[in-house]
Order: structure tokens, then C-alpha cells, then sequence
């Protein structure tokens, strides 16, 4: 009686499972049902009691965690989502022990998605520039790698470093404030302009990056640079900034991010000494 009163009114969710492909619930406290939203009744007539069929991480993998655990005697202890009768998706916390004589597992579960969002979170403020929401330069530089890494030899790439032109005027003549909403908007435009599969960033001050995969020429890589110049171009209060875009095209697929990188500011550097708010592209010898 002390333990079916410790089961029922527990505040983590409980269950009982059968140890079938299914975990079939045998039984299941108030708790869990209050985490998934289903009654018993629910429960019962739209999944068959069967727990596996909220389960939404692959279940191969679950199941041979339980194999493993069965086999060595060690209880289960690992972190998956479930999907509520809501459709929300919940990350939970499950430790489970096994009894080979009424092949049941125990099992207690505790919602751990805050701490799953506020980690998410915090990795995403770690990678991303708080003041025009792109990458910053660090995971810029990460995801840049990871891309020339992945179509090494297969694909052709293209730098593009974007220096705006007159942005120390804005902030000399209007302050830091006004100068951050010019940055925020230039970033704002910049993403506009990308499908999702571009690499988009912030180096640091006015500078950017913009990271491109399987350009077929330099004709298309000069159209794509000449949008940039004429869509980052920003008036305040008679104080007009532009862009300067240097731009380095690898169409080997063989050089890596620093290379890339100093390639394009050589560019940039022709450009801002030549006549801003215009790009130049440099590019391997073989093209």
C-alpha cells in the first residue's frame, strides 16, 4: 500500500512498461498524464497504451540502450522527446530499472525542456551577433570551415567581404546609437538578399562576410557582388553609406577559410583605395 501510494501521488511522472518493442504501459500515475495531456482513456484509444508512439527520436536507438541495459543488469539513464497530445514536442529525462521477473521496467520521468531551451538558447547567443542577428565572426569562421570541409573538390566557393562606406561619419556626427541601427539595418538587408544556405556574417565593426557555394562563373559571382553594392546603400540625415565588396572566387575548391580570407580582403583593399562603394573579384589561376 506504501508503494502504490508513493507511485500514484508522486510528483515525476511514473510508469510501469512492459518489456516489448512498444513499452506498453502497464501503469502510469497522474503525473504523466498531466506531462502528456492524454487521460488513460486517451491514452489507451488513440495509442494502444503503447509509450513508443510518442517517442519522436529514433527508436533503434532507444531500444538497443534498453538491450544493453537488460543484458549488463545497469538501469537506463538517457535524455529524449516525446511529443504531447498538444503536438509540443518535450525533452524528458528518463531513468528506467529493469525486473527480469515480471519483465517490467520501472521508469521515472522528469520534463527537462527548460533547461533544454535555455541551453539552446545560450548557444545561440554564443554564435550569433546580438546586434544584427547574423553569425559572428567566430562561428562565421566555424561554419565556413565546416561547409569548405564538407564540398571540398566538389564545389566552387566564393568570399565576400562588405566594408561600409562613410560609417564613421554616422557615428561622428549622430553617435553609436544611430550608428548600431545602421549596422542593424545593413544586416537586415544583407540577409534579405541569401537564400538560407549562405553563410552570412559579422566580422566586427562595419564589416561582413557572405560565404557562396557552386558559383558557375565570374559573371554570376559579378552580379551577385553588384546586388550587394547596390541594396547596401543607407541615407541619414544627408549621410549617405554604401558598400565596398571584395571578393575572392576559388573555383579549385582547394583553399581553406584564412586564405579565403585574405584573398578577399586584398580585393576589398583595391576597391577602398580605387573607388568605394564598388567590389573586385580576384580568383584562382584556374577558372
Amino acid at each position: 500500500m506504501q508503494y502504490k501510494s508513493f507511485f500514484k501521488n508522486n510528483a515525476c511522472a511514473m510508469l510501469i512498461c512492459k518489456n516489448d518493442p512498444f513499452s506498453t504501459i502497464v501503469e502510469a500515475n497522474d503525473a504523466f498524464y498531466n506531462m502528456v495531456g492524454y487521460t488513460r482513456q486517451s491514452m489507451e484509444q488513440v495509442h494502444k497504451n503503447r509509450f513508443a508512439n510518442i517517442v519522436c527520436d529514433e527508436l533503434t536507438d532507444i531500444l538497443e540502450k534498453v538491450s544493453n541495459a537488460i543484458n549488463k543488469g545497469d538501469s537506463l539513464d538517457y535524455e529524449y522527446r516525446i511529443c504531447n497530445q498538444q503536438g509540443e514536442i518535450l525533452w524528458i529525462h528518463d531513468i528506467a530499472t529493469y525486473d527480469p521477473v515480471s519483465d517490467v521496467f520501472y521508469v521515472v520521468i522528469m520534463d527537462i525542456t527548460y533547461r533544454q531551451v535555455t541551453l539552446e538558447s545560450v548557444s545561440k547567443m554564443a554564435n550569433i551577433d546580438s546586434l544584427t542577428g547574423l553569425l559572428n565572426r567566430s562561428h562565421l569562421e566555424e561554419k565556413i570551415t565546416q561547409e569548405i570541409e564538407l564540398l571540398k573538390l566538389s564545389s566552387s566557393f566564393a568570399m565576400c567581404l562588405i566594408d561600409l562606406d562613410n560609417f564613421k561619419a554616422i557615428n561622428d556626427s549622430f553617435g553609436h546609437m544611430i550608428g548600431d541601427h545602421v549596422l542593424s539595418t545593413m544586416g537586415e538587408k544583407l540577409s534579405s538578399l541569401f537564400e538560407h544556405n549562405y553563410i552570412i556574417g559579422r566580422l566586427g565593426g562595419d564589416e561582413f562576410a557572405v560565404f557562396l557555394t557552386n558559383i558557375d562563373s565570374i559573371e554570376a559571382l559579378s552580379a551577385i557582388a553588384q546586388t550587394i553594392v547596390d541594396s547596401l546603400v543607407c541615407e541619414f540625415r544627408g549621410v549617405v553609406v554604401s558598400a565596398s565588396v571584395g571578393v575572392y572566387f576559388d573555383k579549385t575548391g582547394t583553399y581553406d577559410f584564412k586564405s579565403m580570407y585574405e584573398a578577399a580582403d586584398k580585393a576589398l583593399y583595391c576597391v577602398k583605395n580605387k573607388e568605394k562603394g564598388k567590389f573586385d573579384i580576384q580568383f584562382s589561376s584556374i577558372v
